[in-house]
């Protein structure tokens, strides 16, 4: 429980910081803050800003995995424990409840 909720949270802050970065390299590349630098084409800037754009899509889809996942197991662990109780539910449970109240 802890461990996956952990989890999640911090594929979704480094998947916020990656988009928020992304959106800064474009200010960033509007100035050419690394002219002095020696980065004067647009080939580095646009390189970057593909790099954290994929980045950022990389990490979108491994948290919507990896919430499919853990909603996939977590209805697979209620669907098991329902229907063994219902399983193991004494026969005149079935004789007295009505079957609309069963399938609700």
């Amino acid at each position: 429980g802890v461990a996956l909720f952990s989890f999640a949270t911090f594929i979704f802050i480094i998947g916020q910081v990656m988009r928020v970065y992304s959106d800064n390299w474009v200010s960033v590349w509007t100035k050419r803050k690394y002219e002095d630098a020696g980065y004067t084409t647009d080939a580095f800037y646009a390189g970057l800003y593909g790099l954290l754009v994929f980045a950022f899509l990389s990490l979108s889809f491994i948290r919507a995995y990896f919430y499919y996942y853990t909603g996939k197991v977590g209805a697979n662990n209620i669907h098991d424990a329902s229907f063994g109780a219902a399983l193991s539910a004494p026969m005149h449970f079935f004789h007295v409840t009505p079957v609309g109240k069963l399938l609700s």
